[in-house]
C-alpha cells in the first residue's frame, strides 16, 4: 500500500478495492468512493499500525497479542484499518515472491463492527466471519496449496446450506489456523468489547458462538496475533471478568494518543489533497489542536464544514454534544447500577469538572476507569485526571445545568458531600450571565453590605496565567486588556486567596468597576486570617502579587484607586475599587477584639448565600 509522502500515509484505489465487500469504519467508508488516482485518501501516518504489522512479520514466534484503547475519536478504527491495508498489500507482495522466501504471508480476518457480529446467533455469525475471510484472503485463498483451506470455507459462504455448517467451517478454519506454518494469521476486532456488553449480548455471548474463541487477550491460533480496540461506546474491559489473564491488561495495552501539534499540521497537508481542497491557515490550525486536544475526529469535524474559526458557536455545540451523549451514559451506568458510594464518587469527580479548580484522583477504582475507557478525561502525569479537551469542559457543565436541581439535592442529601454543594450552589449562581447581588455583613456580623452587579462573561485561567499575566494576555487576546463584566475561574488547585475573580460595573460602587475577590471556604474567616492581606502578597511560582496580577488583566496597572498604602495591606483595608467576599457554611462571626475582624470582607454566610436564588437554595436544603 500506501506510499508515504512527505509524511502522509496515502490509501489507494488498490487498497480499497482489496476489501472489497468487508465492511469498513464510517470515517473510511465515507470517503472510499471519492478515491481516484489522482485523489487518494490521504491520513495521518500513525506510527503504531507499523509498529504492529512489524511484530507479526518479523516475529519468529508468534508475537504479543494487542488491544488499542484510548479516548473515542482519537483514532482507534484509523490504527486498525491501516493496519489492515498494510497486511493486504504485504501479503500481496509476499505472494509476489519466489515460493523459498522465507517471509510468510498473512491470513487476515478484520471486523469493523463486533457489535454486528455479536448479537447474530452463533451459525450466521459464524458465517459472516468466514464471508470475511474469504473476501480478504483471495489472492492467497486461489492458491493450489491453499485450496484445502478454501475448501473448508466453502460451505459457510454457500447461498443455501444446513444449520450448523458455518460454525464447523469456522471452527475448523481456526483449526487449520493453529497447525499450520506457512501462514501467520492475524485477527483484527474493532469494537472489541462490545462482545461483552449488556446491552448488545444480554447475559453473555451463547457459549458456542464463534466470538467465543476471540473473547479474551490470550487468544491464539497457532502463529498468529489477535489486534483488537476497545470502543468509548461499550462497557469498559477492566469490569469483565475472564478478558485478560495475569497481566495481560498492562502487557498488552497500546493507547492511541491524541494527535500531537506536528501531527495536526500533517492532516492540514492531508485537507490540501482533498477535492475541493481543504485550506486551514496555520494560526486556525494550532488553535483547532488547542481546543479539541488533537482529538481526530473533532478536527475532521472542523475539516468537513466551512467554519471561520474555531470560536464559531455552532462547532463548538456539536463538539459539546459529542461528549453530552458520554455524560449521560455514565450518569445512567452509575445510577442504574444501585451502588450509592459508586455514584457519590461519580457525582463529586463531575463537581469538580465543573468547579474547574479541583483535581479528580485517579483512584485506580472502577468509577475512574470509566471515566478514562469512556475517553472523557484522561490520566495526567501526576496520576490525576485531566478532561481530553474543553469541550469534555463544556458538556460537563451543560449536564448539570440540565440536572443542576435535582443534582444539589442528592449531594446535600449526604452529610459527607454536603459542602461540595455549597461550592456547586455559589458557581452555578455566579455563572448565570445575569445581574446579581452580593449580601452580606462585616466579619462582626453587623453593617450590612452589598455590591450589585450585572452578569459576567466566563474567562478561565491556565496556571501560566500567575507566571507571566502580561504575556498570557499577549498571546490570549492580543494584548487587550479583558473587558469589564467578566468572570475569571481559575483552573489550578491552591489558587491563593480566592476561587473566583468578578471584574464588574458596580453602578452604586465608586469606581463603578469592581475588582471582587470571592472565596468559598468550609469554615470561618477565622481560620484564614491572613486572606486579605494575601491579596497583596507575591506568591510561589508568581511574578506579581496576586491583586496585580489581575489588574494586569484588566488594564489597571495604573489605576491608583485598586492599590493602597502598605500600613493599609497589613491592616486587612482594601483599595476603593477592590473588594473580597467571604462564603462560608459556618454561622461564625468574629468577635469585635478578634484577630482580622476589621478586615475589609463582605462575609456571606447561609442565610446571605440563600438569597442567590430562594427556590433553588430551599429545593437544594429541604
Amino acid at each position: 500500500m500506501g506510499d508515504r509522502v512527505d509524511n502522509v500515509c496515502r490509501i489507494t484505489r488498490q487498497d480499497v478495492d482489496a476489501t472489497s465487500g468487508v465492511e469498513l469504519p464510517a470515517e473510511i467508508s465515507d470517503r472510499a468512493n471519492a478515491i481516484t488516482v489522482e485523489h487518494p485518501l490521504e491520513l495521518v501516518p500513525r506510527s503504531l499500525a507499523l509498529h504492529l504489522l512489524d511484530n507479526i512479520t518479523t516475529a519468529v514466534n508468534a508475537p504479543a497479542n494487542a488491544y488499542l484503547t484510548g479516548p473515542g475519536g482519537v483514532g482507534k478504527s484509523t490504527v486498525l484499518f491501516i493496519l489492515l491495508v498494510r497486511a493486504l498489500d504485504y501479503t500481496a507482495r509476499q505472494l509476489r515472491q519466489p515460493p523459498e522466501s522465507p517471509q510468510r504471508p498473512l491470513f487476515v480476518l478484520y471486523v469493523a463492527s463486533t457489535a454486528s457480529i455479536a448479537r447474530l446467533r452463533p451459525d450466521p455469525a459464524a458465517a459472516s466471519l468466514c464471508r470475511i475471510l474469504e473476501m480478504l484472503n483471495r489472492p492467497l485463498l486461489n492458491l493450489p496449496q491453499y485450496a484445502d483451506l478454501l475448501a473448508l470455507l466453502r460451505p459457510a459462504i454457500a447461498p443455501i446450506r444446513a444449520h450448523g455448517v458455518a460454525l464447523a467451517a469456522w471452527n475448523a478454519v481456526c483449526d487449520y489456523c493453529a497447525a499450520t506454518t506457512t501462514f501467520c494469521s492475524l485477527f483484527i476486532l474493532d469494537q472489541w468489547n462490545a462482545m461483552f456488553d449488556p446491552a448488545v449480548v444480554g447475559a453473555g455471548l451463547p457459549q458456542d458462538h464463534p466470538l467465543q474463541s476471540l473473547g479474551f487477550m490470550g487468544a491464539r491460533f497457532g502463529l498468529s496475533m489477535f489486534v483488537a480496540a476497545v470502543s468509548s461506546s461499550f462497557d469498559p474491559l477492566d469490569a469483565t471478568r475472564g478478558v485478560f489473564r495475569d497481566a495481560e491488561a498492562h502487557a498488552c495495552k497500546q493507547m492511541v494518543r491524541p494527535l500531537t501539534h506536528a501531527e495536526t499540521q500533517v492532516l492540514q497537508q492531508t485537507w490540501l489533497s482533498r477535492n475541493p481542497p481543504v485550506s486551514i491557515p496555520d494560526n486556525i490550525m494550532a488553535d483547532l489542536h488547542r481546543i479539541t486536544g488533537g482529538i481526530p475526529r473533532l478536527c475532521e469535524l472542523f475539516g468537513s464544514r466551512p467554519f471561520a474559526s474555531v470560536e464559531d458557536a455552532e462547532f463548538r455545540q456539536m463538539c459539546a454534544g459529542y461528549y453530552r451523549q458520554y455524560f449521560k451514559a455514565v450518569a445512567e451506568h452509575w445510577l442504574r447500577q444501585s451502588q450509592p458510594d459508586l455514584l457519590a464518587i461519580f457525582r463529586q469527580d463531575l463537581t469538580s469538572l465543573y468547579l474547574r479548580n479541583k483535581t479528580i484522583p485517579n483512584r485506580d477504582d472502577v468509577v475512574s476507569s470509566r471515566w478514562v475507557n469512556t475517553g472523557l478525561l484522561l490520566v495526567g502525569p501526576d496520576h490525576v485526571l485531566e478532561p481530553v479537551n474543553s469541550f469534555v469542559l463544556s458538556a460537563a457543565d451543560d449536564f448539570i445545568q440540565v440536572h443542576l436541581t435535582g443534582y444539589l439535592r442528592d449531594i446535600y442529601s449526604d452529610a459527607a458531600s454536603r459542602w461540595r454543594a455549597l461550592e456547586l450552589y455559589l458557581a452555578a449562581c455566579l455563572r448565570r450571565r445575569v445581574g446579581m447581588q452580593l449580601a452580606g455583613t462585616n466579619l462582626r456580623g453587623a453593617a450590612p453590605r452589598q455590591v450589585v452587579f450585572e452578569g459576567p462573561l466566563i474567562r478561565e485561567l491556565p496556571r501560566n496565567v500567575a507566571a507571566d499575566p502580561q504575556q498570557f494576555l499577549q498571546t490570549t487576546n492580543g494584548n487587550v486588556p479583558f473587558p469589564v463584566n467578566s468572570l475569571f475561574i481559575p483552573t489550578w488547585t491552591n489558587h491563593p486567596v480566592a476561587d473566583y475573580v468578578l471584574f464588574v460595573n458596580c453602578p452604586h460602587q465608586n469606581p463603578a468597576h469592581q475588582l471582587i475577590f470571592v472565596q468559598v471556604s468550609q469554615s470561618s474567616y477565622v481560620a484564614h486570617p491572613s486572606k486579605v492581606p494575601d491579596l497583596f502578597h507575591v506568591h510561589n511560582g508568581w511574578q506579581h502579587s496576586v491583586l496585580d496580577s489581575y489588574r494586569i488583566l484588566v488594564g489597571l496597572s495604573n489605576d491608583n484607586r485598586y492599590t493602597t498604602t502598605q500600613a493599609n495591606r497589613t491592616a486587612g483595608h482594601l483599595p476603593a475599587g477592590v473588594k473580597y467576599v467571604y462564603c462560608t457554611d459556618s454561622d461564625d462571626v468574629l468577635a469585635g477584639n478578634a484577630r482580622a475582624s476589621g478586615h475589609h470582607v463582605l462575609l456571606m454566610r447561609k442565610i446571605n448565600l440563600q438569597q442567590l436564588d430562594p427556590p433553588l437554595w430551599n429545593t437544594m436544603t429541604r
